[in-house]
């Protein structure tokens, strides 16, 4: 996904919460947590750490072992707010500009 200013955004999901057992169902995932990464046009990557916590399943449970990286993707496309991300990605940018006019010239004493 790209920002409005060509930063690319990446998603990478880092690990999931579960609660042992909910009535009947066992590793139940609750909340993920994942790093929303931006890439710049000049290599620059800046990141922050997300949360997205998942409603308890009412139907269509699948197990833990059997989850797939796209279907928890989709729990964050759906649980996580556009104002949040939103939010998250304008952080990046910021930091990504900042990065971008920052020089580190040589000492004038050396």
């Amino acid at each position: 996904m790209l920002g409005p200013d060509m930063t690319t955004f990446t998603k990478i999901i880092q690990s999931m919460n579960c609660e042992k057992q909910v009535q009947s169902l066992t590793d139940v995932v609750y909340q993920i947590n994942w790093t929303l990464a931006g890439t710049a046009d000049n290599g620059a990557i800046c990141s922050r750490v997300m949360l997205t916590n998942v409603p308890s399943p009412e139907s269509n449970f699948t197990p833990y072992d059997q989850l797939t990286e796209s279907q928890v993707m989709l729990w964050i496309d759906q649980y996580t707010s556009q104002a949040e991300l939103n939010d998250a990605m304008a952080e990046i940018e910021a930091e990504l500009q900042m990065i971008a006019n920052t020089i580190t010239p040589a000492l004038p004493w050396v």
